[in-house]
């Protein structure tokens, strides 16, 4: 019937009826399960290289990001990392920002940060090494503070996990490149490749 009143509509009038506007419509957009999870933690690991002389080392990170808007993220980090060759212990701490360009998939960002790194060697963290960790015993550390540089890229993975929340849990992987400078005894920079992994809530 719904084709026959057509087909007399347009004889009649030599015009086709207007579409219904509803059927104009676009399809709402789905957004990302991500959206709106401005918080995360995230561990990840680090390896690079520092002149004076060229030594190679690694570190452990744990951190914690929030978005304050969707440009810039706050981000706070802790390692403990070592140069084996020069014998040296490092407990780094870095305070920043990622600027990042919004968009879906992948996210490059700029990367300021305020660094901050207790440095001590391995025979003098043997002698109390719980608090030379912790940044409690001054006995051989060194404090170095600078300015940690760089670019990364940031992408939200398609897997979640359930659980007892009301939500499943979303995750991150990122990636950053950065240059460490830093004032004080010791190698004037470092260049680092980091790689995490991030629960975002």
């Amino acid at each position: 019937m719904t084709l026959l009143t057509t087909l007399l509509c347009v004889m009649a009038t030599g015009t086709s009826p207007a579409p219904d506007a509803a059927a104009l419509e676009s399809p709402p957009a789905v957004a990302p399960a991500s959206m709106g999870l401005r918080a995360e933690v995230k561990a990840g690991l680090s390896g690079g290289f520092r002149p004076g002389p060229m030594t190679g080392g690694g570190s452990g990170w744990l951190g914690f990001t929030y978005a304050i808007t969707p440009v810039f993220r706050f981000e706070v980090d802790v390692g403990l990392g070592t140069f084996p060759t020069s014998e040296d212990l490092l407990t780094p701490i870095r305070i920043g920002t990622h600027i990042e360009w919004p968009r879906e998939g992948l996210v490059p960002y700029l990367w300021l940060a305020l660094a901050h790194n207790h440095e001590v060697k391995f025979v003098d963290a043997m002698r109390n090494p719980i608090p030379t960790v912790l940044g409690l015993s001054e006995e051989g550390v060194v404090h170095r503070t600078g300015l940690d540089l760089g670019v990364g890229m940031q992408t939200d993975l398609p897997v979640s996990f359930p659980t007892l929340m009301k939500d499943a849990v979303h995750t991150r992987f990122g990636v950053r490149l950065s240059s460490t400078l830093l004032l004080g005894a010791g190698p004037p920079a470092s260049l680092d490749l980091v790689g995490t992994l991030g629960i975002l809530f």
